[in-house]
């Protein structure tokens, strides 16, 4: 008697199909947040106001090299971007080797974990007695993988974030890792 593949989920294997759903899920959200690192709202003087891998956002960040303060940047910016005049000097100072490791981390975290999502969903939605064994060993090193990367790119982050570059404008005192507040 062959059983349907409903049947043969069990409850620990619906438990792993949901986890890896809010692993999917929570990690493209951390991918394309702006929260890696924050200001404390209330800390007046701060040029920073929030980090993420991708984006940062200013509240009065002037240029280092400049003797006459005169170019400030405000609002949020995407870290590649071409069109803004000086914005060169900003990006290297917040591209420092050690923030590029952790771009480069979590981009393998994210990659392994969407691999490991739609390798999920061809065990769910494409059962197979031959190929199963074979998909389910396959997504397990790839989800594995990706949680190795995460938790070197998330323990990179927390060791050296205070040396991202701006952390003598933001200041240690008001600074914390981006809760989603």
């Amino acid at each position: 008697m062959v059983l349907t593949p409903r049947s043969r989920r069990t409850l620990s294997g619906w438990g792993a199909i949901g986890c890896c759903v809010l692993a999917g899920i929570l990690i493209s959200f951390a991918m394309f947040t702006r929260n890696w690192l924050e200001a404390e709202s209330k800390a007046y003087g701060t040029a920073m106001q929030k980090i993420g891998l991708w984006v940062q956002c200013f509240r009065s960040l002037g240029l280092q090299d400049e003797n006459m303060q005169t170019t400030f940047f405000t609002g949020c910016r995407w870290i590649f971007n071409p069109f803004t005049t000086s914005y060169d000097e900003v990006r290297a100072m917040v591209l420092t080797p050690f923030f590029v490791t952790v771009q480069v981390f979590f981009t393998f975290c994210f990659t392994f974990t969407l691999i490991g999502f739609v390798m999920v969903g061809i065990l769910v939605f494409c059962p197979g007695e031959d190929f199963e064994p074979i998909i389910l060993k396959i997504a397990y090193i790839v989800c594995f993988a990706g949680g190795v990367c995460g938790f070197i790119a998330v323990i990179i982050f927390g060791v050296r974030e205070e040396t991202i570059g701006i952390g003598c404008l933001i200041g240690s005192i008001t600074i914390y890792l981006g809760l989603l507040v």
